[in-house]
């Protein structure tokens, strides 16, 4: 106890009787680490804290006391003076107390009657004044020491908790020490004292009382809304054709412009080939469709002796006129089915007729729409060749293909 106060007497003649300090004797009690082996204690001692710095960090002294036990059967008692350099910001008063932050570095010194032990100390402190009188408060803290541990090689700390109260007493001059900082935490304009909504967003319009005030919404003149139901670029009003299909050429009036570059029928729009020769045969895309027709009209199926037997070459044609039907979707086909004079003529008829359903279920089974087939059977009528001989039979047995206009 002789060391707290004779340390207490040398910190206090450090400092003028004339400066603005205050000095707070206090008590409380230090919860410890575990791992230290030490039983919770009290402490006791003091801050002196000087206030004549024109800043709002002011520089405090703490010098505290205690006499732990150890946690072993056989009580040992050590003594421990804890001394700190911090760095005090005080906050604007709220209600009836003033809150405070406070961090610094200490260092502790443990002793025994056998050994002595020196650790270093961060102090991070939060608490509260609450004025008493002009001069007098009542101060709580509360504090964090995260503490070295100078026995061990490796870094290792104590992490120590205190609770501590005691009575702050101003001396010195009066206007200096109570002086309040116009802080302004939000930045609106309104110090922190007199600002009822600290959190107001960056560049918010506030009142006097540093609240967010909501601008009113401005009344908008309506807008007429302009129509144009067919898109056309002309509106409705003016528009006296308001169904032209989209992306259709308009007139100013909104009527539809038939424009037919090479006169095949087919308007620009969905012309794609808008350069065809003039009389020739389109398709619904305005492309030459008579090559296809020789393309497909050129293709010939033949049939073995038995109805449903395929040449190897017709199979090679039926592929290529599924290619063909592909390219060409509007294009629709006759199935004309022949047989040779083999047999009677009202079987040949219904034979060849067989023929030709038998390709057009191959085609429709290729994903060709049964709608553009139309089957045909001949029977013998036609021959391309004699049917005197083999080779001229087998050349009658076919089908030819026409395109339907």
């Amino acid at each position: 106890m002789k060391k707290l106060f004779s340390a207490s007497l040398l910190v206090a003649s450090l400092l003028s009787a004339q400066a603005p300090i205050e000095i707070t004797p206090m008590i409380g009690y230090q919860n410890l680490d575990n791992d230290l082996y030490l039983k919770n204690h009290a402490l006791l001692g003091g801050e002196v804290q000087y206030n004549g710095f024109n800043s709002v960090i002011k520089p405090e002294v703490s010098l505290f006391f205690s006499q732990p036990e150890t946690k072993s059967p056989v009580s040992n008692q050590y003594e421990t003076i804890e001394m700190a350099l911090n760095g005090v910001y005080e906050f604007n008063k709220v209600a009836f107390f003033t809150p405070l932050a406070k961090l610094g570095l200490g260092l502790s010194t443990t002793s025994a009657a056998y050994k002595r032990e020196n650790n270093a100390f961060l102090n991070a402190v939060i608490g509260a004044k609450i004025p008493l009188t002009k001069r007098v408060a009542f101060k709580v803290e509360s504090r964090y020491q995260p503490t070295y541990n100078s026995a061990q090689d490796s870094l290792d700390f104590y992490h120590n908790f205190s609770v501590l109260t005691g009575l702050n007493i101003a001396f010195g001059k009066l206007d200096n020490s109570t002086k309040e900082v116009n802080l302004d935490l939000d930045d609106d304009g309104i110090i922190d004292t007199r600002d009822k909504c600290l959190f107001t967003p960056k560049n918010a319009l506030v009142d006097i009382t540093g609240c967010q005030v909501v601008e009113a919404v401005k009344l908008v003149e309506p807008v007429q809304v302009v129509s144009d139901f067919d898109k056309d670029g002309i509106i409705d009003e003016l528009d006296k054709c308001q169904n032209t299909p989209l992306y259709s050429e308009v007139d100013t009036s909104g009527c539809r412009i038939f424009r037919d570059s090479d006169n095949d029928g087919i308007e620009n729009s969905v012309d794609n080939c808008a350069n065809t020769p003039v009389g020739v045969e389109v398709n619904s895309n305005g492309c030459q469709i008579i090559d296809a027709r020789k393309s497909i009209e050129s293709l010939i199926i033949r049939f073995g002796y038995k109805y449903t037997e395929l040449t190897s070459i017709s199979q090679d044609n039926i592929d290529t006129l599924v290619t063909l039907l592909e390219k060409y979707p509007d294009t629709k086909i006759k199935l004309l089915g022949y047989t040779d004079n083999i047999a009677s003529k009202k079987y040949n008829l219904k034979l060849s007729k067989k023929r030709a359903d038998k390709v057009k279920s191959i085609l429709v089974k290729r994903n060709i729409n049964k709608n553009r087939i139309v089957t045909v059977g001949m029977g013998e009528a036609n021959p391309i060749a004699t049917n005197m001989y083999k080779r001229g039979r087998s050349q009658n047995r076919r089908i030819e293909i026409q395109l339907i206009k």
